[in-house]
């Protein structure tokens, strides 16, 4: 009884732990499928799921290193800064992390100014232990905004909490951003995503067809991945766009359909 008892107890504290981090998950606004398992580890960096958990690790769990995630439309960095996210939520069980795009940033920022309400703004960004902040390249639209994270920044540098960032191009050559920030930006980790190879594009698309009910032949797969190289999202939305015509017609396309 008493080692029933306590494979009970074991369930149910494992079972608040879950919920506990589901919490803080959704209170983080990251999606519940963008995790680390469901990121495509053999593109963008050719490093297979241990090691890159294993660099999560010791750069952001070990040695609290900063990032800034940067690649263009459609290779996956707001996947990847959620993956991000829920590793750090899993290491760290008291850590706050806040999520927030660049868009978000500056539209709270400018009600903070027109409701006189900076003190709940900066407390919200500035006492988080993790910050993750998305497209920071739209920073540079404004010389108010950029002083305003510059010292968002400072205080969690100088309080030695985390800072991840993405965009879309390298700090250097983000225009009108002001130097003090760019090299900011360069302190920690670099992470460049590159655009993935055809085998990868060709993985990617059986990877969704695994869960589709309507078979999309392996030709049309291949004549995808061929045809579309640099954009990972135009390449699903393609596989999206078949599928829905497959399932209108009652039956699989042939490729001089496509």
């Amino acid at each position: 009884h008493a080692e029933y008892l306590q494979r009970l107890l074991e369930g149910e504290y494992q079972r608040r732990q879950e919920r506990a981090l589901e919490r803080r998950v959704q209170a983080a606004r990251f999606p519940v499928l963008k995790t680390l398992d469901r990121f495509r580890w053999d593109w963008p960096t050719k490093l297979n799921e241990v090691q890159v958990k294993n660099i999560f690790r010791l750069s952001f769990v070990e040695k609290k290193t900063n990032a800034i995630l940067v690649g263009g439309c459609g290779l996956g960095k707001t996947h990847l800064m959620h993956a991000v996210g829920h590793y750090l939520l899993s290491q760290n069980k008291m850590g706050r992390v806040a999520y927030v795009s660049t868009e978000r940033f500056v539209n709270e920022y400018i009600d903070a100014i027109q409701n006189k309400r900076f003190t709940p703004f900066r407390k919200k960004y500035r006492s988080c232990d993790i910050l993750l902040m998305d497209d920071v390249h739209f920073l540079a639209r404004g010389d108010q905004m950029q002083e305003e994270f510059f010292h968002t920044f400072n205080v969690l540098s100088e309080s030695q909490k985390q800072i991840v960032l993405s965009s879309d191009r390298p700090a250097t050559e983000i225009a009108n951003l002001e130097q003090r920030l760019v090299s900011r930006f360069e302190w920690g980790l670099t992470v460049q995503l590159q655009p993935p190879d055809e085998e990868t594009r060709v993985a990617i698309l059986r990877k969704k067809q695994e869960n589709s009910q309507i078979p999309i032949a392996d030709e049309i797969l291949l004549f995808l991945a061929r045809h579309i190289k640099t954009n990972i999202r135009r390449l699903e939305g393609a596989w999206a766009k078949i599928w829905f015509s497959s399932k209108l017609k009652g039956r699989p396309l042939s490729l001089s359909e496509v």
